[in-house]
């Protein structure tokens, strides 16, 4: 017979385990490292055994740390740890109060009995050539078929734990030593015991006999229980394997110092020389070789190193990290429970307590969780768990019967929605959140002895010196990188000892240096010790702590793995220098992420991916392939992303949008990138069907790829402010918003995109400009002020206005002039005629200027300065030869008696010089600059007013530019326009103005409104709140800007301005409105709703009637429009009761399979006939408005209020209207108001889909005749799975269900595409649609 014969032979699988019970050379334990039933059975076989020695399958560098293991005041769960710092291997070995060594380390403790930890150092490197340990096929599936289960784990449970309840200790010990026989046989049969578990057997064989204990008890695992028997132990039945069958030498057990023995088989056979060491080896496998003495191995004492860095610690440790799943080694499944099992002894009765304890903690959970869970619920779940305990022949239910009730009774059938929620709780009840503590005295080690280590070589601060800010410059490497490096993970182990400080602004955002406090606080020691649960070096644990998040995004515990956490996780995972966990982040986020990631959040992703690709980030300066393929694939989900924005009124999108076009550009070059080809497709549909901001991005983005010319940007461009002529200017502020983002720089370096709109603006009269002019204010509005500035200058530039004017009091002037007449005087007298050839060219050669250049300048040539100047006479100062020299005249003496100003010059702020050489007087108006701007040339001069201090200067140069446009006034023949074109350019760009009254209240009107600006170059200290100071004008009350706003713009565009204010909170601005005479709008509506949630009651009552009155003209413009695609659904409807006239046409439908041929061609016998009857509110159909209120879905909020009131008029549908955001509410006994229920709804929040949909779905009562419309942007903020689940659950009901991304007039989506895509996978088609498109997709619906 060959081994696996005398293995397998019946005789033998008795003997053994017999052999394995009665041996005492050593008394043999055989445990698995977490075994509730055998912990609460090691006092006992301890006391029975009275050992003068306990032997623990631990490492032999374990040994110091086993008094402080077995301390009274520790508390499990805690971790020996003991590994190289310095080579980053370290080995758990984690402990619980079920954890038979732990038990055995106490035990032998509180009695006096040496304990001695007998397993092969870790120092000892013995690579594992064998076989893995892994079910076999004979008698381990065998096991594993017979109990129906799938790995060793719950193998063991089945067979020792759960049947040993209530069971003596000694037939527990006796389950277990036959269990781990039973995977050593299975294991020699299929190719051998691994060298590794073969020289940790050796060892352990050495270490018994070393110590030479009379009455051993060797704590082991079962499958090592076998290889302890001593040779003379062996059963007879395996001494003599057939030697035709091994062939060679059988190897032998060494001895005592590690040398092998091997003895032929063949002698062995014929002589019986050595049979017992042969019979051993048949058990004990192949000798693994040559291992050390034990004296030469280094021990370190606890809390300090042994050689080559070699360290050891005990740690706190984790229920969470102890179960089996969390990816730590040595775990087991629901710790918790094992604890419970733990408790209670054993005992059938305790176990079956600590069962209805957690099932009714569980229910306790689900309720919480907005589940339905009674006590009814949880009493079925315990008797399924007890009735299949009592099926399986088991004295009380086991962790297996436990979930399988849970499963069943709790989870009712549903595999995700209620089913998640379900092990969400339960994982909180089985898993726990249990943490141990070191006993106090224990040596400081592990992460506190390293982390105070490396900050002392690193030179931070420790333990009693003082904190400090730091400025690091980790790119350059070196010791900053270090310090970078260390300080990020203490910061990602949730350490309290530095955090990273803002650098201050930058273009890019980003900083060289970095800036750190540091300061080693009693919280630093604290959290120190918490973290030391994920390992005992700074590295371990920062990557413990990141993969803990990641592990509970995965549970639910956090939600699923958002784009926003997978980034934040990622850059944390790179800046603490973390190269296998950032790849597998890449992965994951790849796996899980895209497929539910946005534009916005595909592009956020790319950049950060991006940073740490190139370089930018200090902790990897050489990022893993995955995150180099990774950046590609979200460079491809952005561009698929780019439609979901077709909507869209919110500028971050449009910026979203540049982001992309600057990756798909920067990606061009590398390998494998896709081209631009998609993204201008998608570009193209955009700008030809999308919404007002994203047509004026995408077509800007087309500009900036080279799909678009100049010249057809600049047609687009005019037609834009050519259409808003009739003062609707909200479209115009969007797509200028739009394409400014994108392309600003672009526009305003391109000749021919600026001369555009250049001509267009200075072409407008003043009303048809100040028409325009708020939404042109409101598109440039998406620009920094820094950016405007820089605009601003690209115009004047562009329109021949150089700013080189100079603003000096009369007096100066005046000296000037003289010092410059004095120093002519003394060029004459050295170089005579020099100074007459200059200021007299001949008529060929100098510069002339026609009627209409004098015109543009706005002031006629002046003329050469005498050689002599009175002190009266006016001042004249030339600059260039080819620049007419400009007259400067002295400011008139006060004059109380002078006329005031009258007439239209008055209110353009304006005067005319009349008679050649006439100076323009800059003193007519408060503010020296008036006479900066073009006047009317018909207004008469007006004297000067008096006081004025100083005046202004103007320059001009030569050259076609400045023949164009000057700011100053224009003569006869100019066009009439009290604006000018550089100030018009000012009012757009947020300048102030330098011309006239009309300009100036204009500025000042959209002042009230944008205030100084925003972003880089905006004066932000002038617009915080409560500043004070400064020397502007008051600002005007409500009443006087309302006033000023239709003086200035008009009516309609009054109402645009004062509800943007309300936009922006400025509720006063409301007050001026008049219900009965305001023009309703949607956008109106929606800006004053969003005061309603800021506003206190009473201040709320004054703007019922405004809200009252938009809706209802809103509503009664809507039900007109939607009437006929509802049309039949409140008029006669087909019935098969007579009372009614026939319905013809369904009644030949119905009947067609009647049809007979007659004489005079088909006959239609009707046996089925239909009739009319009148309709009534019957709600045969029941509609669910399911509308999504986070913050960026206010306006299709409020068409879904206004299309429920519309539907809610019909007699033949009842409907429902249900809010969520990351609560649900539901609206349905206001729907008939729509303006209560408008008020009621707070938009802004995150999303929870599911939510919304699991409460509809609980409400369904009719799915066949029941229509689910979800509004929304999908972009889901909650489980997405759970989500997911829902929309299957009510797909599978038969319920109707549309998807709507967008509900408005324009029908322009705004969503994310990826997760609509998933929705639509699960059972819910999704389209943008109107009120018109959606009651007609209803009426075809119920009318079948």
């Amino acid at each position: 017979m060959n081994t696996a014969e005398a293995l397998d032979a019946p005789e033998t699988v008795e003997a053994v385990p017999e052999a394995l019970a009665a041996c005492t050379e050593p008394r043999l334990i055989g445990v698995r490292h977490h075994s509730p039933v055998l912990a609460a059975a090691i006092p006992a076989l301890l006391e029975a055994a009275d050992p003068d020695a306990v032997l623990v399958e631990l490492p032999l560098e374990a040994g110091p740390w086993l008094e402080w293991l077995g301390h009274p005041d520790t508390v499990a769960p805690v971790a020996l740890v003991i590994g190289d710092a310095d080579q980053g291997g370290h080995a758990y070995y984690p402990f619980a109060d079920f954890s038979p060594e732990l038990a055995a380390v106490r035990w032998a403790r509180a009695h006096g009995v040496p304990v001695h930890a007998v397993d092969l150092p870790t120092s000892v490197s013995v690579p594992d050539t064998g076989p893995e340990r892994t079910e076999g096929p004979g008698l381990d599936r065998a096991l594993l078929r017979a109990a129906g289960v799938s790995d060793g784990e719950e193998l063991w449970d089945r067979l020792v734990e759960a049947r040993s309840y209530g069971a003596a200790p000694e037939r527990v010990r006796r389950a277990a030593l036959s269990l781990g026989w039973a995977h050593r046989a299975a294991a020699l049969r299929s190719g051998g015991v691994g060298r590794r578990d073969r020289a940790r057997e050796a060892w352990m064989r050495r270490r018994v006999a070393e110590i030479g204990a009379a009455r051993p008890v060797a704590v082991v695992g079962a499958f090592h229980a076998a290889a302890l028997l001593p040779e003379h132990a062996v059963p007879d039945l395996v001494r003599r394997p057939d030697p035709g069958a091994g062939g060679g030498p059988v190897p032998a057990p060494s001895t005592g110092d590690g040398r092998p023995d091997a003895v032929p088989a063949t002698e062995a056979h014929a002589g019986d020389a050595r049979p017992d060491a042969t019979a051993a080896a048949v058990l004990r496998g192949e000798d693994p070789g040559d291992l050390p003495p034990t004296g030469e191995i280094a021990v370190p004492a606890p809390g300090e190193h042994a050689g080559a860095g070699l360290s050891t610690a005990l740690i706190p440790y984790t229920f969470a990290l102890l179960d089996s799943r969390s990816g730590y080694p040595a775990g087991i499944r629901d710790p918790e429970w094992q604890q419970d099992v733990h408790a209670a002894g054993g005992s059938p009765d305790g176990v079956e307590r600590a069962a209805i304890r957690r099932l009714s903690a569980i229910g306790g959970h689900l309720r919480a969780d907005g589940h339905v869970c009674g006590v009814p619920d949880t009493t079925a779940a315990y008797r399924m768990a007890r009735d299949l305990a009592s099926l399986r022949g088991l004295p009380a239910p086991g962790r297996r019967e436990l979930v399988e009730g849970l499963s069943s009774a709790l989870a009712q059938g549903e595999p995700l929605g209620r089913a998640r929620a379900l092990a969400r709780a339960a994982q909180r009840e089985l898993v726990g959140t249990r943490r141990g503590a070191t006993a106090p005295g224990a040596p400081v080690s592990g992460l506190v002895a390293h982390a105070t280590s490396l900050l002392r070589r690193l030179g931070l601060p420790g333990p009693g010196d003082e904190g400090r800010d730091l400025r690091l410059d980790p790119l350059r490497g070196g010791r900053d990188r270090e310090r970078h490096i260390a300080l990020h993970r203490l910061y990602a182990a949730g350490v309290s000892y530095a955090e990273p400080r803002d650098g201050g602004r930058t273009t890019d955002g980003e900083t060289l240096g970095r800036l750190w406090t540091v300061r080693w606080t009693p919280a630093t020691s604290a959290t120190l010790e918490l973290a030391s649960c994920y390992g005992t070096t700074l590295e371990q644990a920062a990557r413990g702590r990141v993969a803990a998040r990641l592990r509970a995004t995965a549970d639910g515990e956090e939600g699923a793995l958002t784009p926003e956490v997978a980034g934040a996780l990622l850059t944390q995972a790179a800046e603490c220098a973390l190269t296998d966990l950032a790849a597998d982040l890449g992965d994951r986020v790849r796996e899980e992420v895209l497929p539910r990631a946005g534009l916005a959040d595909a592009v956020e992703l790319h950049d950060r991916v991006q940073r740490v690709v190139s370089g930018q980030v200090p902790g990897m300066p050489r990022a893993p392939e995955p995150l180099h393929r990774l950046r590609v694939r979200l460079a491809e989900a952005a561009v698929a992303s780019v439609p979901g924005m077709s909507g869209s009124t919110d500028p971050a999108d449009a910026a979203a949008l540049l982001r992309v076009v600057r990756l798909v550009q920067d990606q061009a070059p590398l390998p494998g990138a896709m081209g631009p080809q998609r993204l201008l497709w998608h570009l193209g549909q955009l700008a030809a069907t999308g919404g007002p901001l994203a047509q004026g991005a995408a077509s800007s983005a087309l500009m900036v790829l080279g799909g678009l010319t100049s010249e057809e940007m600049a047609g687009r461009l005019a037609g834009w402010l050519e259409a808003a002529a009739d003062g609707r200017g909200g479209p115009l502020a969007l797509r200028l918003a739009g394409a400014m983002t994108v392309a600003a720089p672009v526009v305003e370096a391109d000749p021919g995109v600026l001369d555009a709109l250049t001509e267009r603006v200075e072409a407008w009269s003043d009303d048809g400009f100040l028409t325009r002019l708020p939404a042109l204010r409101e598109g440039f509005e998406a620009l920094s002020t820094a950016a405007r500035a820089r605009f601003l200058d690209a115009v004047t530039e562009r329109i021949g206005e150089v700013d080189a004017r100079l603003e000096v009091s009369a007096e100066l002037a005046l000296a000037l002039a003289r010092a410059d007449a004095a120093a002519r005087e003394a060029v004459e007298a050295l170089l005579p005629g020099l100074v007459h050839r200059a200021t007299t060219a001949p008529a060929d050669t100098a510069p002339r200027r026609t009627d209409d250049a004098t015109r543009a300048n706005g002031h006629p040539t002046a003329t050469t300065i005498p050689a002599t100047i009175p002190t009266t006479a006016p001042a004249t100062i030339s600059t260039t030869s080819s620049a007419p020299p400009v007259t400067v005249a002295p400011v008139a003496p006060p004059n109380p008696a002078a006329p005031a100003p009258a007439g239209p010059a008055a209110s353009a702020g304006s005067s005319v010089p009349s008679g050649p050489g006439a100076v323009a007087d800059p003193a007519r108006s408060a503010d020296p600059r008036d006479h900066a701007s073009s006047h009317n040339p018909a207004d008469p001069a007006v004297p000067a007013a008096a006081g004025d201090a100083a005046t202004a200067v103007p320059v001009s140069t030569g050259g076609r530019a400045s023949d164009r446009l000057s700011t100053g006034p224009v003569s006869a023949g100019a066009a009439p326009h009290a604006i000018g074109s550089a100030d018009r350019w000012r009012l757009v760009l947020g300048r102030p103005p330098r011309g006239g009254t009309l300009a100036r209240r204009a500025s000042a009107a959209l002042d009230e409104l944008y205030g100084r600006g925003h972003g880089e170059g905006s004066q932000e200290t002038a617009n915080r709140p409560g500043a004070r100071g400064g020397d502007g004008s008051p600002e005007p009350v409500a009443r006087q800007w309302d006033d000023e706003l239709q003086d200035l713009f008009g009516g309609t565009v009054r109402e645009e301005v004062l509800g943007r204010a309300a936009a922006r909170g400025r509720a006063d601005a409301l007050d001026s409105l008049d219900p009965a005479r305001v023009t309703a709008s949607v956008d109106l509506l929606e800006q004053v709703l969003s005061l309603a949630g800021a506003l206190p009651e009473a201040r709320l009552a004054k703007l019922r009637p405004l809200v009252r009155a938009i809706t209802e003209q809103l509503v009664r413009r809507l039900a007109r429009r939607m009437r006929p695609a509802l049309s039949g659904l409140s008029v006669p409807r087909p019935t098969r009761r007579r009372g009614g006239p026939l319905d013809l046409g369904r009644t030949v439908r119905a009947n067609l399979r009647t049809v007979r041929p007659g004489p005079d061609g088909p006959l239609l016998i009707p046996e089925n006939p239909v009739f009319r009857t009148r309709a009534r509110r019957s709600a045969d159909w029941h509609v669910h408005i399911v509308v999504d209120v986070s913050g960026s879905m206010e306006r299709s909020t409020i068409y879904a209020a206004l299309v429920a009131a519309v539907l809610h008029g019909l007699p033949a549908l009842s409907v429902s209207f249900t809010t969520f955001s990351t609560e649900v509410v539901d609206l349905t006994g206001r729907v008939s108001d729509p303006l209560s229920l408008l008020l009621e709804v707070s938009v802004g929040g995150g999303t929870d889909i599911g939510a919304g949909l699991a409460h509809t779905r609980e409400r369904v009562r009719v799915p066949s005749r029941t229509i689910v419309a979800l509004v929304t942007d999908f972009e889901e903020g909650g489980n997405l799975s759970r989500t997911l689940a829902e929309v299957r659950a009510l797909a599978a009901s038969g319920a109707h269900l549309l998807g709507l991304a967008a509900l408005d007039d324009t029908g322009a989506p705004v969503c994310n595409r990826a997760t609509a895509a998933q929705f639509v996978a699960a059972g819910m088609p999704v389209a943008s649609l109107s009120p018109q498109e959606l009651a007609s997709w209803i009426g075809e619906k119920v009318r079948g």
